[in-house]
């Protein structure tokens, strides 16, 4: 009797063992996919121009939908659209490039490829409306925080970006530090400004550093 009781016990055990994995599974799951609805939502936001949106806060909710476990996947024509614009071959890339977009909309290398390979097709429109998307992507790093602390920290995508800041506002990198603030992985960079005056930044890291969830 004794040992029944004992195997009854296990199994119970096990069986409270595997549905709290699957809920946490099943939890898991609604949160990517949340994150991942706010980052294209966004995404169509910018493509009409809405007002009430920017590339700062794509940023952010791409980020925010990788520190979920969401980041996407390469999407299948990445290698087709890069291979078409090295080898000019214009209408290949840009047809490759509007099914890649979504997925890397913060990334505005894309998009001056395209408005490029638009104005060589002619199209002055399309190259217009890239070229116009090129520009606000890359400023889309001065919208996405101030730098000022961790909760306001840029969101950065490699550490060139960080980097680029720092020259954009006028200041010298001296030192490079890593910090962790509740499961998430900040740079910072300390140095000086034009007038020799002591200067901190705080950069966002998750996109290409392991962080928890938010």
């Amino acid at each position: 009797m004794i040992k029944y009781c004992a195997s009854l016990s296990f199994l119970i055990l096990v069986s409270f063992i595997f549905s709290s994995i699957a809920y946490a599974q099943a939890t898991n799951s609604s949160v990517v996919e949340a994150k991942k609805k706010e980052y294209l939502s966004l995404v169509e936001k910018l493509r009409k121009g809405s007002p009430e949106t920017d590339f700062g806060k794509l940023r952010r909710a791409y980020v925010n939908w990788k520190i979920a476990g969401g980041k996407p996947e390469p999407h299948p024509k990445r290698e087709e659209m890069v291979k078409a614009f090295q080898s000019t071959k214009h209408l290949e890339a840009v047809k490759a490039a509007e099914e890649v977009i979504d997925s890397e909309f913060y990334n505005h290398n894309i998009f001056g490829a395209m408005s490029d390979s638009y104005k060589a097709l002619g199209n002055q429109e399309k190259a217009d409306f890239y070229n116009g998307l090129f520009h606000k992507a890359q400023h889309g790093l001065f919208l996405s925080g101030d730098g000022k602390s961790p909760e306001t920290a840029y969101y950065v995508l490699s550490i060139s970006e960080e980097y680029r800041v720092m020259n954009d506002l006028g200041y010298t990198a001296l030192v490079q530090s890593l910090m962790n603030v509740n499961g998430q992985a900040y740079d910072v960079l300390s140095g000086k400004d034009a007038r020799g005056t002591r200067v901190e930044v705080y950069f966002n890291i998750c996109f290409f550093f392991s962080c928890g969830p938010k």
